[in-house]
């Protein structure tokens, strides 16, 4: 569909010949009327937003039984106007060197689109801009979801995959997703109570930038949703199967009181299923002789139940500061996450075996996350963040191997740890006229005690701390945007007496442009340090099998990650191509290593971690989204 917006004479006019009197008023008003140019009906509830330029949020309303709209409070400026309904397209309203109030009378929505004067329409409701997308949700992409999840999917972005099921959001060249809402960090509860009908537009940023060269962030998604100003709502999802042991069920609660925004969310997660099984295929290579098992899967039970409690307090003040907090409550408890085989070997000589592999884990993660971004004059901004956070685990794990009858384990262990960790952040935003400049700092500490018993009876200490400081600029050079910047991080590890420090670099350059009016062309380049985790690190030996042990590496070094990637896109009326290729290389990747060790009586499989050599790897993904 398309549409046709008109706007009456008199309201051109107006803001044509009055400008001289913004001298006298910096308060300006907007409203209008929002028509189905077929019937001449009223659209009631039709969404009317305002935009920057940049399509930052400014004010937003919706019309009311008669069609009408008002916005008020708007300081002069350059200005885009959104007008979306159900079942016709979201147009914009450019409103240039707006200065004084200006009624726009009818706004007419049909089904053919034409540009006239002042009006644009967007067909596709997606907008590049350096550093990341800006995709104006469809009205019936909006209607069509019931939580932060389903708009992603429906959204069809390039490049990610939403689950709404399993609630994941994961990207196609791999790495993480990090979701915000309004810029704060957000949960997957918090996705999962998100309301799409709240949703102004959606930032997609696939080349994050330095800022996240720490976390191994492949791609950002950061939801702008309009403010309420007073009321409770209560936001129920039940997603249940009659047959099989699934549950994915969230209760939200939302009070707003002016500029406050109390939240409750509770989200449980539930699978129990019967017949869960695998089958595999293993060798082991002798001095003298090899051995195949082939290990036919026997159905076990799996199953799991994950409780998340999150309650939360919003202040914000538009254009001013954002003032949000967040204690969380994770608790997991996954009683069975059995495999069971029937092993048959080659040689003749060993009968067939039957085993089974239990294993246990209970979790508890309680945190706290503390948000304040304080807009500052001359386009200027700072930002902090700081997450505490405790865990608590408890993991058991139980081989059995028997003939007929089954005895008690032959290797058995648990792990119960616990964790204690602080990350703070500072971020600081200046917008100069030719670019803009971001810089910050982000620190963290954490202390993990895991004791060990069972095969092994030894209790580990580690300890982690994390110094990362970042700049970067990011602006336009005639046709071409670019974004330039790196990193440098300090490490410290130290498990009981062994000490480990690493240094890094990042940099990275990004740079994109525009031709043909319709095509869009981004090369990126990027260096990622990748860092050993603090458990391939541990040299703790834990017996597995007979003939399988699993220890970690202390001589662990970090790695880089070099990554090369071409995004284009094409847009043409209403549909949108895109194409994206990457290339990464690994410079002495950490890879699982699997060795045998040979003693006088037997030969063991270890199996270890190891810096590679190399690693390559290439993707493409590619996507036509109408």
């Amino acid at each position: 569909m398309k549409i046709k917006l008109y706007c009456t004479l008199f309201s051109i006019t107006l803001l044509l010949c009055a400008g001289s009197l913004s001298l006298f008023s910096q308060s300006i008003t907007l409203k209008g009327k929002v028509i189905d140019e077929k019937t001449n009906e009223f659209l009631e509830f039709a969404n009317v937003t305002l935009l920057k330029p940049d399509s930052s949020f400014v004010n937003g309303s919706q019309s009311d039984n008669k069609g009408e709209f008002i916005l008020s409070d708007i300081a002069p400026g350059d200005y885009l106007l959104s007008v979306s309904f159900l079942g016709y397209r979201t147009g914009i309203i450019k409103l240039d060197n707006l200065s004084i109030s200006v009624d726009l009378d009818k706004i007419y929505l049909q089904q053919d689109a034409q540009l006239l004067n002042e009006v644009v329409v967007q067909g596709s409701g997606r907008i590049n801009k350096v550093d990341r997308q800006i995709i104006l949700p469809t009205q019936i992409q909006v209607k069509s979801s019931n939580s932060g999840f389903e708009l992603l999917n429906n959204l069809m972005i390039p490049g990610l995959r939403a689950d709404p099921i399993q609630n994941t959001i994961t990207a196609v060249g791999g790495g993480n997703v990090q979701v915000r809402i309004n810029d704060v960090i957000a949960s997957v509860t918090q996705i999962k109570a998100l309301r799409p009908t709240n949703v102004l537009r959606v930032e997609y940023i696939d080349d994050p930038g330095v800022r996240y060269g720490d976390e191994n962030v492949n791609a950002v998604i950061n939801f702008i949703v309009k403010q309420t100003e007073s009321g409770v709502s209560i936001n129920a999802d039940l997603q249940n199967a009659a047959y099989v042991g699934f549950a994915n069920d969230l209760l939200s609660l939302r009070a707003n009181h002016k500029k406050s925004e109390f939240g409750l969310d509770y989200f449980l997660s539930w699978r129990n299923y019967k017949k869960r099984y695998s089958d595999s295929e293993e060798r082991y290579i002798y001095p003298t002789t090899e051995i195949q098992r082939n290990m036919n899967g026997v159905e076990q039970p799996f199953g799991y139940l994950d409780h998340s409690i999150e309650a939360s307090y919003n202040l914000t003040e538009p254009d001013k500061y954002v003032f949000n907090v967040v204690f969380k409550d994770y608790i997991s408890n996954s009683p069975n996450n059995d495999f069971a085989y029937l092993i048959n070997y080659n040689d003749p000589g060993m009968p067939p075996v039957n085993s089974r592999l239990h294993a246990a884990m209970n979790s508890n993660t309680p945190s706290i996350d503390l948000y304040y971004h304080l807009q500052l004059p001359k386009k200027q901004s700072i930002a902090f963040n700081t997450v505490g956070t405790i865990i608590s685990s408890d993991y058991d794990r139980s081989y059995f191997e028997y003939h007929d009858v089954e005895t008690g384990p032959t290797y058995a262990y648990s792990t119960d740890g616990k964790k204690y960790s602080f990350i703070g952040e500072g971020v600081y935003d200046k917008e100069f006229k030719p670019f803009k400049l971001t810089s910050g700092l982000k620190y963290s500490q954490s202390y993990t005690e895991n004791v060990y018993t069972g095969s092994t009876n030894t209790t580990t200490n580690l300890h982690n701390s994390s110094l990362y400081i970042y700049g970067q600029l990011q602006g336009k050079l005639d046709k071409i945007n670019y974004l330039i910047g790196a990193g440098l991080s300090r490490s410290g590890f130290k498990e009981t007496t062994d000490e480990y420090t690493f240094y890094t670099f990042q940099p990275n350059v990004s740079l994109s442009y525009s031709f043909l009016k319709t095509s869009f062309l981004r090369y990126r380049f990027s260096i990622v340090p990748l860092l050993p985790s603090l458990s391939a690190l541990s040299d703790v030996r834990q017996d597995l099998e007979d003939f399988r042990v699993s220890v970690g590496n202390p001589d662990l070094k970090p790695y880089r990650r070099y990554r090369n990637s071409i995004f284009y896109q094409f847009k043409k009326n209403l549909i949108t191509g895109t194409l994206t290729e990457t290339y990464d290389y690994y410079r002495k990747p950490i890879m699982e290593n699997v060795f045998r060790e040979d003693s006088n009586d037997k030969s063991t499989f270890v199996y270890t971690y190891n810096n590679q050599k190399t690693l390559n790897n290439s993707d493409t993904d590619s996507g036509i989204v109408k």
